[in-house]
């Protein structure tokens, strides 16, 4: 606890854990001040006029998220300082053709809401380690949908995972 594993150690536990193949070569980097990430309070930085999204403050200074100009597309950059490095999840929602996007890194998962029980806790993971579970409510009535998003970190497959609220049953346009 409390100790950083060397750049060695590092690729070691992510090709053991099996993640290494789907972690990008280059970070993202919350501290750009050329990126999305720059101009951030309280843990966001937005694009998004709307008055309706109400964004939560993310509890610590290991995330960072942005929200675009749609208002339903969400970037998160999450430090690992246990092993200096930090993980990119790209959440994009397109409600024109039913269809949420994750990306945990490297790696792409659709998923159709045709298909998705509404309201209902979802989980996409990389192999237990990066995990994003999702709730959504269609507000059909006032053109709205509910979003409520969860990132977690998990170095222990029964211990205790960091978890981070990104929505909290937030309204999206």
């Amino acid at each position: 606890p409390g100790s950083v594993l060397s750049p060695d150690n590092v690729m070691l536990l992510l090709d053991t854990v099996g993640v290494a193949k789907f972690i990008n070569t280059k970070s993202c980097d919350r501290h750009d001040p050329f990126s999305v990430f720059a101009s951030q309070y309280e843990g966001w930085s937005t694009d998004c006029r709307s008055t309706l999204v109400k964004l939560p403050k993310l509890q610590d200074g290991y995330i960072t998220c942005y929200l675009d100009n749609t208002c339903r597309n969400v970037k998160c950059c999450m430090d690992i300082p246990f092993i200096s490095k930090a993980f990119q999840i790209l959440v994009n929602f397109d409600p024109c053709n039913y269809i949420m996007t994750f990306d945990l890194e490297k790696l792409k998962v659709n998923v159709t809401l045709d298909e998705y029980e509404w309201g209902k806790w979802k989980q996409i993971d990389l192999y237990g380690i990066l995990k994003v579970r999702f709730s959504l409510h269609d507000l059909y009535a006032e053109d709205q949908y509910l979003l409520s998003l969860t990132l977690s970190l998990c170095w222990e497959s029964h211990g205790h995972c960091q978890d981070h609220y990104i929505f909290q049953h937030t309204r999206l346009p």
